[in-house]
């Protein structure tokens, strides 16, 4: 037998590759499997001088609103205005439809201590001279009474010791004012200007049960006079009919 082979470790040294060279290497860090995602953003508290803000407004709106639900109301705009019969300098008379009642039946409301009413609510309508008509218009003085359907399609003249709807509290004439006829917002415009202050010089006072109404009339048929006027009354805010006055009722 020959002599054992001997293991030139040079010769492995000197090798290019080895072993341990070939085994697999892990590749590189692997950053999915130890990544933790971030916490959560912390919501953003509203700071503390927005959220007083916010309070102050809150209370300044809830004392507004309180506000105007206990203070006295003024004379409401006109639940019942009646317009006449309307002429152009050269047309015809033309009678304008009149605005609906949205509620016919006066409410009354309580009174103070020891106040006696100037009125009473009442149900009859008395019939009488139409102030629709220019020549019964032009008659038509402060503290004339008129009964006015609650439809408000017709009206009457009639005594101020019956019932009644309406008490003239102004009389204005129209003719300076306007050299042709007025148009529906300039009448509107002056029914605002003049209406709620008559209403209340007449009953004395701001007082919600009684507001104003008004009637008009533009007219250049009449024989001898022109008719050009404009009316003011004071009525019960529900314009339903009633007997006595409204005539310092407020005072």
């Amino acid at each position: 037998m020959g002599e054992p082979p001997v293991f030139d470790e040079n010769w492995v040294k000197a090798a290019q590759y080895t072993e341990t060279d070939r085994r697999p290497r892990p590749v590189g860090p692997q950053p999915w499997r130890n990544w933790t995602p971030p916490p959560p953003p912390r919501p953003r508290r509203m700071p503390a001088a927005l959220a007083i803000l916010g309070v102050l407004a809150l209370l300044v709106l809830v004392s507004f609103e309180l506000r105007n639900s206990r203070s006295t109301p003024e004379a409401a705009p006109p639940s019942a205005s009646a317009s006449g019969p309307v002429a152009s300098d050269s047309g015809p008379v033309v009678a304008e439809p009149a605005q609906a009642a949205s509620n016919p039946t006066p409410v009354e409301a309580p009174t103070a201590a020891g106040q006696t009413l100037s009125w009473k609510p009442a149900t009859e309508m008395p019939d009488g001279p139409d102030p629709n008509d220019p020549k019964v218009f032009a008659s038509l003085k402060v503290g004339t009474c008129i009964a006015q359907a609650a439809n408000l399609r017709t009206a009457a003249v009639v005594p101020c010791s019956g019932p009644h709807t309406d008490e003239v509290d102004l009389v204005r004439d129209l003719t300076a004012e306007f050299p042709t006829t007025p148009d529906y917002r300039q009448i509107d415009r002056l029914n605002t200007a003049l209406c709620p202050g008559a209403v209340r010089d007449w009953t004395g006072g701001r007082d919600g049960r009684y507001t104003s109404g008004y009637l008009w009339q533009f007219q250049n048929g009449v024989p001898g006079q022109a008719v050009r006027g404009f009316v003011c009354t004071a009525q019960l805010s529900g314009h339903g009919p009633f007997t006595g006055t409204l005539h310092h009722a407020a005072a």
